[in-house]
């Protein structure tokens, strides 16, 4: 769910770039979960390694309520570093906004494709919300730092981060550092908007220049970002790294986020 920022007012909006969450289990990770129609994984070029796929929100959070451990998972007997709990790895939803975007997106998926719009509807998710982010233990306040540990092999095999760091660390010549790794895009998910509110004259100036100069433009991109208007860019800077990077999104569904205060309701109920 390459998800959203904090709740921001309602303004002007200029410079507009958006990201959007994936998940990254290892390819041993990435197998197992295909072998048991949690995802769908796509191979690189033909090659019987798959570096790309799907994470089936549904199935997945079938297997999170029911506590589905790795060793239930049919071939993850022979894979040492799988075991405990299926879960992914996400940030704190109370203070990070890909946490608690990550909630919007399930909540959403769980609760029949409604998005949450008042206490009740928070009520029917919360248990199943409340597992999500309490099976994970101690939670990070930044999408960096679990990212960093996860592509230094550390950490649980399958992890929330932002499309934009993985976009930026392929475009930065760090494709070493990859290995084995997998990049799933949710079947359902929440796109994060970076919006610039001008609270001045030269402020509403930046807001254009991010918006139309080229140069800062290409930044954006350069550091993972799809700019607002600019899909032709971001696909340009990422031509060559499509074994990693879905550019067109296929089969992905954006889903609504709740309001402010509805998300930030969840995400303290499902913290408890």
């Amino acid at each position: 769910m390459s998800c959203a920022g904090e709740p921001r007012p309602r303004a002007a909006r200029c410079g507009r770039s958006t990201r959007r969450s994936s998940w990254w289990p290892t390819g041993n990770a990435a197998e197992v979960l295909a072998n048991n129609g949690l995802t769908r994984l796509r191979a690189d070029n033909g090659s019987k390694f798959a570096t790309q796929g799907t994470l089936l929100m549904d199935p997945y959070l079938a297997a999170a309520e029911d506590d589905r451990t790795w060793q239930q998972l049919k071939g993850a007997s022979g894979h040492a570093e799988l075991s405990g709990t299926v879960f992914i790895t996400s940030t704190d939803p109370v203070t990070f906004n890909s946490g608690a975007l990550y909630l919007a997106a399930a909540s959403y998926v769980a609760d029949g494709g409604r998005v949450a719009t008042d206490e009740k509807a928070v009520e029917r998710t919360a248990p199943l919300m409340r597992k999500l982010v309490q099976m994970q233990g101690a939670q990070q306040t930044s999408s960096d730092a679990p990212f960093r540990d996860f592509i230094s092999g550390v950490g649980n095999p399958l992890v929330l981060v932002y499309e934009s760091q993985v976009a930026s660390l392929l475009m930065s010549g760090g494709r070493q550092e990859i290995g084995d790794l997998v990049v799933l895009y949710p079947d359902t998910t929440v796109s994060s908007d970076h919006t610039l509110v001008p609270l001045t004259d030269h402020g509403r100036e930046l807001g254009e220049l991010l918006s139309t100069d080229p140069g800062l433009r290409e930044l954006a991109v350069r550091h993972g970002f799809r700019p607002q208007g600019a899909a032709a860019d971001f696909s340009a800077a990422t031509a060559e790294h499509t074994a990693y990077i879905d550019q067109r999104l296929t089969g992905v569904r954006q889903a609504p986020v709740p309001t402010a205060e509805v998300l930030r309701s969840m995400a303290r109920r499902a913290r408890g």
